[in-house]
């Protein structure tokens, strides 16, 4: 799903984590065949690449050889979006994946 998205928001981070985490049961199941491991691993590496670009291309800017996080960004009300909570559910995802069999 996430592999073929062009745009995003920061419910893709969401999406992201659960999908790994379904990968992960999946991955350790006797019932799913091999090819069907691969192919699901396949997909999420994928999704976490077009993720990458949603987020470098979304929330932040690039500031020479570094990415810096916006702080221009604003709801659907106008009002500004609270970085922190971007932030901390990114910092989650990147643990999620860190300690991943299925993405490993």
């Amino acid at each position: 799903m996430l592999a073929s998205q062009k745009l995003g928001s920061a419910y893709s981070l969401q999406i992201v984590r659960e999908m790994i985490r379904i990968g992960d049961l999946l991955q350790k199941s006797q019932d799913i065949p091999e090819p069907t491991k691969k192919a699901l691993a396949k997909n999420a590496i994928e999704s976490l690449s077009n993720l990458k670009n949603i987020l470098e291309n979304t929330y932040f800017t690039k500031k020479e050889y570094w990415f810096v996080l916006r702080t221009d960004l604003v709801d659907d009300e106008g009002n500004t979006i609270k970085n922190y909570i971007f932030v901390n559910d990114l910092q989650e995802l990147i643990k999620q994946i860190d300690s991943s069999a299925f993405i490993q």
